[in-house]
Formats: C-alpha cells, sequence, structure tokens
C-alpha cells in the first residue's frame, strides 16, 4: 500500500478549547506533515457560528489542505427501523453535507455513523436494521449525486457499540460499490475485548479476520486512537494499551489511503491542545510511515 494521508480531527469544541489562533493552527498542520483535517459538522454547527466554519475551511484549504467531513451523529439514527425517524436523521445528515458543499466541493471523503438504539436481538430487529441502514446511505448517496459531479468517498465507520459494531454487521451495510469502511481501531479493541477476547489469540488476529471479512479493498479510511486500561478512547497512540507497531503491521494489508490522528487525551484522561497531539504523536506517525509506506 501507499503511503496514507495523514489527518487530524477538527470539532467546534476542539477549536474553541484551544487557544491558538487559527494561523498558528494551520501551522502546526504544515509543520507536522498534516495532510487533510476531518472536520465533526454536528451540532452547534450547521445552525449557529457558521462565519467560523467558513472562514476555518477557507484558511485550510487556502494552504493546500484537504477537508474530509464526519457527518453528524448525535441524536442521529440512520439504521432505525422507525421510518420517521431514519428520514429525519437523512434530512439533518444531508443538511449538515450541504452547509460545507456550500464552502468547499472537493472533498477528501465523507463519513457517517450507521447507528439505531433499538434492541437487534428480538423479531426481526436486525434485518430490519440492515434494511434501514442500506436505504438511508441510498439516499444520501442520490443527493450527493445531485450535487456534485464527482463523488467523494462516502464511509461507515465501525462502532464500539450497538449497530455497526458486530463485525458481522458490516460486510452488508457497505456492499454498494460506492461505499467503505473506516476502521476505527480504538472501536475495533472495545469490541474484540467485549464479545470477541475468548475467540482470538490476540486483537491483532481479530483485527486481520474484521479486514477479511469486510475485504481489504473496502478499507480506505483508519480512524486511530488508542484506549486507556479504564477503557476510555481517544488516548494519543502509544499511551495506551493498543500495541500499535503491530497493528500497524496488520493495517498495511488494508486499502487505506487515509490515517486520521484521532486523539485528544493523554493517559491520564487530560485534554490536550492540537499542538499537544501533534508531538506527542510524532513517534507514532513515524513508525506508521515505517509500516504503511
Amino acid at each position: 500500500m501507499a503511503l496514507p494521508k495523514i489527518g487530524l480531527p477538527l470539532w467546534f469544541g476542539t477549536i474553541e478549547r484551544n487557544h491558538e489562533r487559527l494561523r498558528e493552527i494551520i501551522t502546526f498542520f504544515i509543520d507536522y506533515g498534516v495532510k487533510y483535517v476531518e472536520l465533526s459538522i454536528d451540532y452547534p454547527w450547521p445552525y449557529k457560528h457558521n462565519d467560523s466554519l467558513q472562514e476555518m475551511i477557507k484558511e485550510i484549504t487556502s494552504e493546500g489542505i484537504g477537508i474530509a467531513i464526519h457527518a453528524p451523529w448525535r441524536d442521529i439514527h440512520l439504521a432505525s427501523p422507525v421510518e420517521r425517524i431514519r428520514k429525519a436523521s437523512v434530512d439533518e445528515v444531508i443538511n449538515a453535507i450541504e452547509a460545507v458543499l456550500s464552502i468547499e466541493t472537493k472533498l477528501e471523503y465523507i463519513v457517517l455513523h450507521v447507528n439505531t438504539m433499538q434492541k437487534l436481538t428480538i423479531a426481526d430487529n436486525r434485518r430490519e436494521t440492515i434494511k434501514a441502514a442500506k436505504n438511508s446511505v441510498t439516499e444520501i448517496l442520490e443527493k450527493l449525486r445531485e450535487k456534485l459531479d464527482t463523488l467523494p468517498l462516502l464511509c461507515i465507520e465501525n462502532l464500539s457499540n450497538l449497530f455497526t459494531s458486530d463485525i458481522q454487521d458490516l460486510p452488508e451495510v457497505i456492499s454498494d460499490e460506492n461505499l467503505c469502511l473506516v476502521l476505527d481501531v480504538a472501536h475495533a479493541y472495545i469490541s474484540y475485548i467485549r464479545s470477541y477476547k475468548d475467540y482470538y489469540r490476540d486483537f491483532q488476529s481479530f483485527l486481520q479476520d474484521l479486514i477479511n471479512i469486510v475485504g481489504a479493498e473496502k478499507i480506505n479510511v483508519i480512524h486511530f486512537h488508542d484506549v486507556s486500561d479504564k477503557k476510555k478512547e481517544h488516548i494519543i497512540p502509544g499511551q495506551g494499551i493498543i500495541d500499535y507497531r503491530e497493528v500497524l503491521k496488520v493495517l498495511r494489508k488494508t486499502n487505506a489511503t487515509y490515517l486520521l490522528i484521532e486523539a485528544y487525551l493523554d493517559k491520564e484522561h487530560k485534554h490536550l491542545s492540537l499542538k499537544e497531539v501533534l508531538e506527542y504523536s510524532r513517534e507514532f506517525m513515524t513508525w506508521a510511515k515505517i509500516y504503511l509506506a
């Protein structure tokens, strides 16, 4: 595989929490080789503070840094078998994507959480949930085709609980040729500990099985963050309990062209500035370049 582009996430809260000016943040990105940012478009975006969203996107793209979108996930249930809830969720996701497309139409990828709070193990719920998930993604794809001449990657993320945390759910949900998987390593680790630990030699064996089941060619984006011994996610790689060097060896078998460092906490669960995230992730980025090149 070719070396993936290394990216960093930006949330509204991250920008608020960091004291650096936007220009300084962009300078950090350039200095550390960050090639793109993944913008999380969740409330208050795109309903409030759109001026800050617009300014940020224009400043970032002016420096040749790419933009990806993490579509809304809070209060969103794209896999709900309750049709009115599912349709409302689709509408909100499309609204958020269109808010970004009105500023920048060239996107690296779009990532979706396809989820529901319904219990999957009763009646015919699992089948109905998978059907709802596929309908939602199809409707989002159709809307994107109306807006764009060239579709960005549209990716479904594996989650750490509920729907799409079970690797058996993933192949059918991403079966459309226009869909790919965001493989979130920490989410996969939580799923492994909760449901699969007794059946595999180690996490790397489970991860390899996940890749085989989904299809290596379907995995275009990797979210990498660590997990603390208290099962807290979004820890800097190397400060938690995941052996990232061994995991990187497995990930080189995927088709990933993007590697997002989705970390903002240290091992003590302290929130870090963007500059600190980059500084503490330096060793991880070095090994990623070695193993994924």
